[in-house]
Formats: C-alpha cells, structure tokens, sequence
C-alpha cells in the first residue's frame, strides 16, 4: 500500500529539475575544468553516461517506485535518453556553431527544449511495459494516475 503524498506527476516535476540541475552541473564543471582540452561534444557524452545513471535510479525508485527486473528498464530508459542525445548534439552544434551561443547558455536552452517531452515517454514507455498496448494517444499517456493506483490497491 502506496502512502499518501505528491502525484507521480509532481515527483516527476521535482526530480527532473533535480536530475537537469545536476546533469547541466556535471557539464559545466567538465566544460569549465577541461573545455579548453576536450571538445565540448565529447564531455556531453561523458555527462550523459553519468546523468542517465543517475536518473534512472532516482526516477526508477522515487518517481516510478517500479520493482520490476532493473537490467530491462535500464535499457528502455537509456533508448529514451539516446534520443534525447540524438536530439541534443545537433542543436548543442547549430546553437554553438552557427548561432554562435557560448557552449553553457547553448546547453542550458537545449536542456529545457527536451525535459519537455521526456515524461510522457518514461510514462508510457520506460517504467509501464505492461501498459505500452493500453495507451493509445499522447494525452492517454499523462492520463492520471487511475489505472496504477487501482492494480496497488
């Protein structure tokens, strides 16, 4: 039995400033400490490997309280994050290097653009495997919270 407190969604919203607060973190120091030797491209990726671990054990336990096998939804979770990268190197690219955005207010902004997305795929994809064939339309997937609490109770 599930005790009372914040909705899923709500988890969501706190953990996934906490997670881009440190993931933006984590770039910044790598940026900073070593941007001047390493191209900025491969210290995201080096950020990436360490903020998809990190937020996969936060979302996994707090957000999604899942308990399934962990190894599967690692992977799941990991193929939502690498199309987030392969959304993020692009336009970390087009807004460094052809807007002409320093690397930090570029990551910064690109950071934002996909935390947008991210919940309704974790929702529908990473966490519920079961559910995948019931949702049938986006708002399906931020649909609240009925058919989780009723299979808990």
């Amino acid at each position: 039995m599930r005790l009372p407190g914040p909705t899923r969604a709500k988890r969501y919203v706190v953990v996934g400033v906490l997670n881009s607060v440190f993931a933006f973190t984590v770039f910044a120091v790598l940026q900073l400490s070593l941007g001047r030797f390493v191209h900025y491209l491969l210290l995201l990726c080096v950020t990436h490997v360490v903020g998809v671990l990190e937020a996969f054990m936060v979302q996994r336990f707090y957000v999604f309280e899942s308990r399934g096998p962990w190894l599967p939804e690692l992977a799941r979770f990991w193929s939502v994050y690498l199309g987030a990268a392969a959304v993020n190197i692009p336009l970390l690219l087009f807004f460094v290097e052809v807007v002409r955005i320093p690397v930090l207010p570029a990551q910064l902004g690109t950071l934002a653009l996909l935390a947008l997305a991210s919940y309704a795929v974790h929702r529908s994809f990473t966490f519920s495997p079961g559910d995948r064939a019931q949702v049938t339309s986006p708002s399906a997937a931020l649909e609240p919270e009925r058919r989780h609490k009723s299979r808990k109770s």
